[in-house]
Formats: structure tokens, sequence, C-alpha cells
């Protein structure tokens, strides 16, 4: 039986630059859709997911996690212009940023602090993007002493221009739509703090308030800046109770399935 290595995070977080680096650098494949039949002979299978994990159908608490792990802000501001530039081009930007902020209702898979907060208690490998797109060779030494991968050869390393010009194996839309422009881009901007100018200083005051805790533990700071993960306060999260979260996410869940179940009977 294959072995499961589940590629997690919160959208816009850095993952498809991540299974980038593991298809052109190791010359391995990662899938996206938990369900798929595995053709591959390979021994450990790479499964990307945003899902908080105790929704997975899959997912076995023996499975390695990579958690990807970006300034939540960014990955915000990211997110709210995906949907407007690729999702849904007549939703109102403003509205993405702040219904992407608040998450409300279990939205968003959770949202950028429970998605955290939920896969922090999985134990994974945990990568920031900040650091991943400094210096990616340091990164992946942290998984190749743990996870047994092929020779790497960083020569084949996609760049920025490549990945955003749809020359890298994922977040090649117009591969995988035909409909889409040639100016809808699946890459923005990849930069770091682009969420002061974006963001508005409401959402942004929001955003720490409900975010702080794991925001610091991780080593962001409220002006922006990015420190070393705080490893005492990332032990702390983990074995915080988050037994009512997962009740109401799981609620919430099941009962949006209900609801599709229903619609697609009537």
């Amino acid at each position: 039986m294959s072995k499961k290595v589940w590629l997690a995070s919160f959208p816009r977080s850095g993952n498809t630059f991540f299974r980038n680096i593991l298809f052109h650098v190791y010359g391995i494949e990662s899938i996206e859709n938990e369900n798929r039949p595995n053709t591959s002979a390979a021994a450990t299978i790479f499964v990307k997911t945003h899902d908080l994990p105790f929704l997975l159908k899959t997912y076995s608490k023996t499975d390695q996690v990579i958690y990807l792990v970006r300034d939540g802000r960014d990955s915000i501001c990211s997110l709210a212009n995906h949907r407007k530039n690729l999702i849904d081009v007549n939703s109102d930007l403003a509205k993405n940023y702040e219904e992407a902020t608040k998450a409300e209702h279990g939205s968003f898979f959770g949202g950028w602090d429970l998605n955290c907060k939920f896969w922090l208690q999985e134990n994974p490998i945990l990568i920031r993007f900040e650091d991943l797109i400094t210096d990616p060779k340091k990164e992946f030494a942290k998984i190749e002493h743990v996870i047994d991968l092929p020779k790497a050869n960083w020569e084949n390393l996609p760049t920025f221009e490549k990945q955003k010009n749809a020359e890298a194996r994922f977040g090649n839309f117009l591969e995988e739509d035909p409909t889409k422009s040639s100016s809808q881009k699946f890459f923005r901007k990849g930069a770091v703090g682009g969420w002061k100018e974006e963001l508005s200083v409401d959402l942004q005051k929001i955003f720490w308030t409900k975010s702080q805790e794991t925001m610091e533990a991780l080593g962001y700071t409220n002006d922006g800046s990015v420190h070393t993960i705080d490893a005492e306060k990332i032990n702390r999260l983990k074995v915080k109770s988050l037994l009512k979260e997962k009740i109401k996410l799981r609620y919430i869940h099941t009962k949006s399935l209900l609801k599709k179940l229903f619609k697609s009977t009537h």
C-alpha cells in the first residue's frame, strides 16, 4: 500500500509553487482529489488539500503532513483577487476581502486561523511561504530528513515568471480550461506584505483580533515583519482544545451536504 503525504494549506499559501518544485526539481507528481484512483506505482503519494483534516474521507493520523502557511493577510488578499479574476469576475473585490477575512459560517475552509490551528495539531512539517520563496533548498531539506525523495535537480527550479506565464506543471489554467483568457493568471504577485496596501485598516484589525495568537506563534507580526517561528507557542496551539469549533464545523459541513443531496433529488 502506498504511503500518503498531505500537502495541506489555507488557499493561496504557496501550495501550487510547492507542487511545482516537487514536479520539476524532484520529478514527483501530486494530486488534488483525495478520491482520485491511484494509478501511480510510486511508494509515496502526495495529495494537495485545503480541507480540514477531520473532514477528509481518507486522512489517517498515521499519514505524513506538510503544512504550508503564509501571512494570513497576504493569503486573504490573494484569495480575494483570485476569486475576482478567475472564479467570479462579477464579484465585488471589496466584499471578497471582507468575506475571506471574516470567514463566517465555516466558509473558506474554516478561515485562516482555524485552518492553521487544526492542521498544526497534526504535527506537520511546517513550511512558511516567505521562507520557501527565499530559500527553497533549505525548506526542502526539512522534508528530505523525514521523507525519502529522489535526487533533486535544482537547475529545473521553475521561476516565478515561468509559473506566472503558465510554463510550469501546476497553475496552468490555459491548459486546464481553454475558455480562460491568457490574461487570467493563477499566479499573481507572489509578494510578501502586499496586504498593507490592499486590505483596509478595519479588516486588518478584524483579522489580527481573530488570529493574533496563531500569527505570533508562526512568527508573523502586526506590522508585517516576519520573525522566527515560536516553537513554544506552536506547542501550545497543538494541545489547545478545539472541540467546540470542530463540532460546529462538522455540523455546518453535514448540513451543507444534506442540502446538496436534497436539491439533487428534487
